[in-house]
C-alpha cells in the first residue's frame, strides 16, 4: 500500500497517545517514540521570523505533493490551532516524568499559538491558509481555533486571548451558526468544502463553555449542533450493501463514500457528555452505535493491524472497487482520534459501556 507520508500537524496528538500507551504498559518503546517524535516535529517548526513564524507545515516537506493534494508552503492556521492545542496537553502529561520534554512541548505550543493569533482578521474570520509572504486565503469554520483559545486564556496571553476568542466567536455565530455552514476541517481540501467534522469542533467548543459558565444558551447551541450532525448520517441499511451503513456519512463533498471515523474531532466523547447534560440517552446510544461502527473499520491482523479504514462503503461504487470497499488505511488521525476516545470513555461509561 503506497505511503503519504505524515501530516505534521496531527502528530502532536499520536505523541499523547504514545504517551498514555507507556504509563499504561511500562514499555520503553512508547516513551522513546514521544522523545523521537518530538524533536522530529521541533524541527519542523517554522522559525524564520516571518508572517509565518511559529507554524508547521501541513505534511512534511517533499512528502506527499505527488498525489496532487499538498502544498508545502501554504500554512494552515485551524491545523496550527490543533497542533496546538494538543501539544499544551503533552506538555501538562509529561511535566512530572519529563520536564525537559515538557518544555520542548510547551515552546513550540507557544509559538504555534502565536501564529495563530497573529492570522486572526479584523471581523474574527480566521484564513484556512496563509503563504510565507503572509497572504490569507478565505475563512473557514474556526472550531479548532475556538477551543484552542478557550482552553489557554487562563495560562496564556489573559485579555489578549480572550479577546480573539471573542471576535472568533461573533464571526463563527454569524458565517457558521447562522448560514448552516460547517467547512474547511480538512487540510486536503479546498476551504469552501462542506464537512462533518467542522460541525462537531463547534460544537464542542460550545459544550465546554457549557461546563465553564452553566449558561444554557451553550447547552442549546451544543444540541443543535448534534441535531444538525445527525441528519448528515445515513438513517438505514442500504439494500444493496453488505456493510453498515446506518450512521455513516459522507464526511466531504468530494467524497461521497460513507465514512464513520471522527476527524479530528471528539465526537464520541462530545455526545456521551451531551447525553449526560440533557438526560436525553439518545445521544448516549447514537455514540456507542458509532464507536462500533469504527471497529467494523478496524484492522486486526497482519501488517496493518490497528489502521482504520477511511471508509465503511462506497454504496454508489464511486471509487470502482465495490460497494463494500474500505479504501486507505490510516496508522494515525483515524486510528489515533479512535484510541484516544475509546480510553476516556473507558473512564467515562465503565468497562461496561
Amino acid at each position: 500500500m503506497e505511503s503519504w507520508g505524515p501530516y505534521v500537524t496531527s502528530q502532536p496528538y499520536n505523541y499523547y497517545l504514545d504517551e498514555l500507551l507507556y504509563r499504561r504498559t511500562g514499555d520503553g518503546i512508547w516513551a522513546r517514540r514521544v522523545e523521537s517524535g518530538l524533536r522530529w516535529l521541533a524541527s519542523k517548526q517554522n522559525l524564520d521570523g516571518g508572517p509565518c513564524h511559529g507554524a508547521f507545515p501541513p505534511i512534511a516537506p517533499g512528502r506527499g505533493e505527488g498525489i496532487g493534494f499538498y502544498k508545502c508552503r501554504e500554512y494552515e492556521v485551524e491545523h496550527n490551532a490543533f497542533a496546538a492545542d494538543w501539544l499544551y496537553r503533552l506538555s501538562n502529561l509529561l511535566r512530572d516524568r519529563a520536564p525537559d520534554l515538557s518544555e520542548v512541548a510547551l515552546t513550540m505550543a507557544r509559538s504555534a499559538l502565536h501564529f495563530v493569533l497573529n492570522q486572526i482578521l479584523p471581523d474574527g474570520g480566521v484564513p484556512a491558509k496563509v503563504t510565507p509572504k503572509g497572504v490569507r486565503s478565505v475563512a473557514v469554520t474556526p472550531g479548532h481555533t475556538l477551543l484552542l483559545l478557550r482552553r489557554v486564556r487562563s495560562t496564556e496571553g489573559g485579555a489578549e486571548v480572550l479577546e480573539a476568542e471573542r471576535k472568533v466567536e461573533a464571526w463563527t455565530r454569524r458565517n457558521s451558526l447562522a448560514k448552516l455552514h460547517f467547512h474547511g476541517a480538512h487540510p486536503d481540501l479546498q476551504p469552501e468544502e462542506l464537512e462533518e467534522a467542522s460541525l462537531y469542533n463547534v460544537a464542542q467548543y460550545y459544550l465546554e463553555r457549557f461546563e465553564e459558565t452553566r449558561d444554557a444558551e451553550y447547552l442549546r447551541i451544543a444540541e443543535s449542533l448534534a441535531c444538525l450532525g445527525l441528519l448528515w448520517q445515513c438513517p438505514k441499511q442500504l439494500s444493496w450493501v453488505d456493510n453498515p451503513t446506518q450512521g455513516a456519512a459522507a464526511e466531504q463533498t468530494h467524497y461521497l463514500q460513507y465514512s464513520v471515523y471522527s476527524y479530528n474531532c471528539e465526537k464520541f466523547t462530545f455526545l456521551i457528555r451531551l447525553s449526560a447534560y440533557t438526560g436525553d440517552r439518545f445521544y448516549r446510544e447514537e455514540a456507542r452505535h458509532l464507536l462500533g461502527r469504527n471497529f467494523f473499520t478496524l484492522v486486526r491482523e497482519g501488517e496493518w493491524e490497528g489502521a482504520v479504514a477511511e471508509r465503511i462503503c462506497d454504496p454508489w461504487n464511486a471509487r470502482g472497487e465495490g460497494y463494500n470497499s474500505f479504501g486507505n488505511l490510516y496508522i494515525g488521525e483515524l486510528a489515533t482520534e479512535l484510541l484516544l476516545q475509546a480510553l476516556d470513555l473507558e473512564q467515562m461509561l465503565g468497562s461496561g459501556a
